[in-house]
């Protein structure tokens, strides 16, 4: 392998990271980053999957947090009330932030990868660069500019694959199921046999059947 024959280049780790992140493998994925990053801490194209990754455990943290949240107050309400209240999280960096150390030092360090990004935008495409861009607004709560950012990825040809993840996750974390379910239809179509994307639809259909 390459990795053995140069381990001092980065560019074999930052493409073993790529191809473990298509197979759903994100913890690996992220070593590869980090290792290809510590041989080359200016590769913007490593750079840019470390903030997908990590975005991605972000969205996961809160999608789980959510959840617990909104099958407490399911609970409260059938205690104490005939209606049943959830409230929408859409960003991390207002409510559970505050309160979860895991989710507080993912955003930390995600912030900081976007920063370093930002000193080598010129070194990606356009739609990378507004696909990572729209992590950043999504952080800074603001949802709406990150979707509309990530509807220029989605419109690149070929679409950033990624950017169909992101958007459909933030919708799902905004209630907004069915549309999660929707834009998921829509990648599919581009790529059948692409497996996040199924199990992403996968588990926007179990949320818009169970708490839409």
């Amino acid at each position: 392998a390459v990795n053995a024959r140069r381990p001092d280049l980065a560019e074999p780790f930052y493409r073993d990271g790529r191809m473990l992140r298509a197979l759903m493998r994100d913890p690996e994925a992220l070593a590869r980053q980090d290792e290809a990053l510590r041989r080359d801490p200016r590769h913007a194209h490593a750079l840019y999957e470390r903030v997908i990754l990590r975005s991605r455990a972000a969205l996961a943290r809160i999608h789980d947090l959510a959840a617990a949240e909104t099958r407490e107050s399911i609970l409260e309400a059938l205690l104490h009330s005939d209606k049943l209240l959830a409230r929408a999280i859409v960003s991390p960096s207002k409510g559970f932030q505050a309160t979860d150390p895991a989710l507080r030092d993912l955003v930390r360090r995600l912030e900081a990868d976007l920063d370093a990004l930002e000193h080598r935008a010129t070194d990606l495409p356009a739609p990378n660069l507004a696909c990572a861009r729209a992590h950043r607004a999504w952080i800074s709560g603001d949802p709406k500019k990150a979707l509309d950012l990530l509807k220029e990825s989605i419109s690149a040809l070929p679409p950033i694959e990624e950017a169909w993840r992101a958007a459909a996750e933030i919708l799902l974390l905004a209630s907004r199921a069915r549309e999660s379910v929707a834009l998921w239809d829509k990648a599919i179509e581009g790529d059948r046999g692409y497996l996040p994307h199924l199990e992403g639809r996968a588990r926007a259909r179990r949320d818009a059947r169970d708490f839409v």
